[in-house]
């Protein structure tokens, strides 16, 4: 079961690294394609787009993780980076701000599934004794990305543009 526990680490990499590209870039990207609303700063609407996206992976969760269950982590993974894929192709089409929160709302929805899809394969293959060695896998292929991925995604941004650093998360 070790030897499995270690498969999800380069998938997971990947997903959220895919993810944290866009970190230094999305706030610039959505305010080229501003649209005023009223009783909003504009400020608060740059804002918009991630906290729709920590909203809906927070209230996701808790149902995702079920239907991973039900439908295995495997599955689940590879359906939420699919559904994450588009989310980014879209992100990077995006012709206003309305756009642009319909395919971040995929990309959350992606990502949520991908995570409890990949925290429900270290619960599956991990026991009361290797748990903690389990999620240290986990989180550490999450902090990694996470420290990589805004780094690379502004190099990529300011050499390709937004939208094709957008494809390159897709891919």
């Amino acid at each position: 079961d070790e030897m499995n526990l270690n498969r999800i680490r380069a998938p997971l990499f990947a997903f959220i690294l895919a993810e944290e590209l866009t970190r230094s870039f999305l706030p610039p990207y959505v305010n080229n394609l501003l649209v005023p609303i009223p009783g909003l700063s504009p400020q608060v609407v740059i804002g918009l787009p991630i906290m729709l996206f920590m909203l809906i992976v927070a209230l996701g969760q808790p149902y995702l993780g079920s239907w991973s269950d039900r439908v295995g982590r495997r599955k689940a993974m590879l359906i939420g980076a699919g559904v994450a894929t588009v989310g980014f192709a879209g992100t990077g089409l995006s012709f206003n701000l309305y756009d642009l929160l319909l395919w971040r709302s995929l990309c959350a929805l992606g990502y949520a599934m991908v995570f409890v899809a990949a925290q429900g394969y270290v619960l599956d293959r991990t026991g009361q004794n290797n748990r903690a060695q389990g999620f240290a896998l986990f989180i550490g292929a999450i902090m990694v990305a996470t420290v990589c991925g805004p780094s690379i995604g502004g190099i990529l941004a300011d050499n390709i543009g937004f939208r094709m650093s957008f494809a390159v998360s897709a891919v």
